[in-house]
C-alpha cells in the first residue's frame, strides 16, 4: 500500500494522505459544479463571459480568411481628414454627401449603402441636393435609419420618415447588438412592430442576391491574410480588413480615376471612420487590438450574406447532453485511474486535447462549442470520480473488504481486529 492510502485506527490518514472529509468535500464540489453546468450554465452571466472570451480568441485565430480583397464589397470612408475643410462635422455637410453619391454612382457600382442617418434639417438647398442625388442615382441606393430603439424624439423620427420618403429609396435599420461586455458578436434582430423590419446590410445584400434570407445569430467574421509568410494560410494570424477601403476625398479627387475604378460593380458602403466615434469592439479586437468602425461591421454582415457563410452554435439541450456525457466519462476515468496523481501534466494534456477538438470542430464545421462549459464539466467529473473512489477504498480498509463505500449500521472498524493496518 502507498503512503497516501495508509490510515490509522482513528480513521485519520497516515503520513502523506488526504483526510476523508476533504475527499468528500471535493467529491460533492465536483458533483455540484457538474449539476450547475448542466442546468444553470446557459443562464449564468459570469460563465457566459468566460465562454465569450474563449470563443473570441478562437474566432480571431480561426475565422474565415481570404488572400485578396473581397471582390464584391468596398467601403468609402469619411474621416476627420475628409471633413477638415468644413467648419461643422456633424451633421455631415449634405452638399458634400450629394457630390459623393453622384461621383460613386458614376463609377457604376452595384449598390450604394449610406451608413449615415438623417434626423434633422440643415440648409434647405443642401438637403434637396442630397435627396435629388439619391433619387436620380442609377445604382440601388439604401439609406440608414434609426428604428424605435434609437434615442430620437418624435420630431426627429417624423423628419427621418419625411427625408427617406422624399428620396424614393428604401431604408434599413443600422442597429448593432452589443453583449454585456460591449463586444459585437451577433446580428441584431429587427425591433418588434418596427417601421424598418430589414437591416441596411440585408437590403444591400439583396441588391446582389435578391433571394437573400435575413441573417441571424453569430457574425461570421472575415479577414484578409497575406499570401506569403512562414505559416500556411489557416495559421496566418495577421488578418486585416478584407474590403476595398478608399478615402472619400480620393473618390472625389478628379485625378484619382483609379480610386473610382475600384468601385465598379461592387456594393459600396459609405460611412464614418472617425478616431473616437462609432468604433466598436469585435471578436477580432482580442487579437489585433483594433476597434472596428460601424460601417466595417455592416460590411462584414453584407459579405456574410452574399458569400452564404454562417457560424452555428450548439443548442442549449445539445450542449447539456454533451456536458453530461463528458462529466460521466470523466467520472469513470477518475474512478478507474484514481491512483494517478493530479499533476500538471495530466491537466495540461486534457486541456490540450479539448482545445484541439474545439479548434477542429470550428475550423471544419464552423460550429461554436461551449469550450469553457465542456472543460469544467470534464474536470468536475474527473474530480468527483477520483475522490469518490478514494473514499470507497478508505471505507474498505477501515470497515473491511465487504463494507464498500457505505458500511452497514453497527459494523465495526477493521482496526478493532488484530489485522488492523498501522
Amino acid at each position: 500500500m502507498s503512503v497516501g492510502e495508509r490510515t490509522t485506527r482513528s480513521g485519520r490518514p497516515g503520513a502523506g494522505g488526504t483526510a476523508p472529509s476533504v475527499r468528500l468535500a471535493l467529491a460533492l464540489l465536483g458533483f455540484a459544479v457538474l449539476v450547475v453546468l448542466i442546468f444553470a450554465a446557459p443562464k449564468a452571466p459570469g460563465l457566459l463571459r468566460l465562454e465569450a472570451s474563449s470563443a473570441d480568441l478562437r474566432t480571431a485565430l480561426l475565422s474565415h480568411r481570404i488572400t485578396r480583397e473581397h471582390p464584391g464589397i468596398a467601403i468609402v470612408a469619411i474621416s476627420d481628414e475628409t471633413l477638415a475643410p468644413f467648419a461643422v462635422k456633424s451633421p455631415i455637410d449634405r452638399a458634400f454627401l450629394a457630390s459623393l453619391i453622384a461621383t460613386i454612382d458614376s463609377a457604376q457600382p452595384k449598390a450604394i449603402g449610406l451608413d449615415v442617418y438623417f434626423v434633422r434639417r440643415t440648409e434647405d438647398g443642401k438637403d434637396r441636393a442630397l435627396q435629388s442625388a439619391m433619387k436620380s442615382a442609377k445604382a440601388t441606393v439604401v439609406l440608414a435609419a434609426l428604428d424605435e430603439r434609437g434615442r430620437t424624439t418624435p420630431e426627429q423620427r417624423a423628419y427621418q420618415d419625411e427625408f427617406i420618403a422624399s428620396t424614393g429609396r428604401r431604408a434599413g435599420h443600422i442597429q448593432l447588438q452589443f453583449d454585456r461586455d460591449a463586444v459585437i458578436r451577433n446580428v441584431a434582430e429587427a425591433a418588434p412592430h418596427t417601421r424598418f423590419p430589414d437591416s441596411l446590410s440585408l437590403l444591400l445584400a439583396r441588391a446582389s442576391v435578391p433571394e437573400t434570407p435575413p441573417l441571424h445569430g453569430k457574425i461570421a467574421w472575415l479577414q484578409q491574410v497575406g499570401r506569403g509568410g512562414l505559416l500556411p494560410r489557416p495559421l496566418n494570424w495577421n488578418g486585416k480588413t478584407p474590403f476595398t477601403w478608399i478615402a472619400a476625398q480620393d473618390v472625389l479627387d478628379p485625378k484619382r480615376e483609379d480610386a473610382r475604378e475600384r468601385l465598379k460593380g461592387k456594393i459600396v458602403l459609405v460611412g464614418a471612420d472617425f478616431a473616437y466615434a462609432d468604433r466598436h469592439r469585435t471578436p477580432l479586437t482580442i487579437w489585433n487590438g483594433e476597434e472596428a468602425a460601424g460601417v466595417s461591421v455592416h460590411a462584414q454582415m453584407v459579405a456574410q450574406m452574399v458569400d452564404r457563410r454562417e457560424i452555428a452554435e450548439l443548442t442549449p439541450n445539445t450542449a447539456r447532453l454533451v456536458a453530461l456525457a463528458l462529466g460521466v466519462l470523466g467520472g469513470m476515468l477518475g474512478w478507474r485511474y484514481f491512483r494517478r496523481r493530479f499533476d500538471f501534466l495530466s491537466w495540461t494534456m486534457a486541456t490540450v486535447a479539448l482545445t484541439a477538438i474545439d479548434a477542429i470542430v470550428f475550423s471544419n464545421l464552423r460550429v461554436i462549442v461551449p469550450f469553457m462549459m465542456f472543460m469544467l464539466a470534464w474536470f468536475a467529473g474527473v474530480t468527483t470520480g477520483h475522490n469518490v473512489r478514494h473514499l470507497y477504498e478508505w471505507r474498505r480498509l477501515r470497515y473491511g473488504p465487504a463494507a464498500g463505500l457505505f458500511p452497514a449500521q453497527g459494523s465495526s472498524p477493521a482496526g478493532d481486529d488484530p489485522g488492523d493496518i498501522q
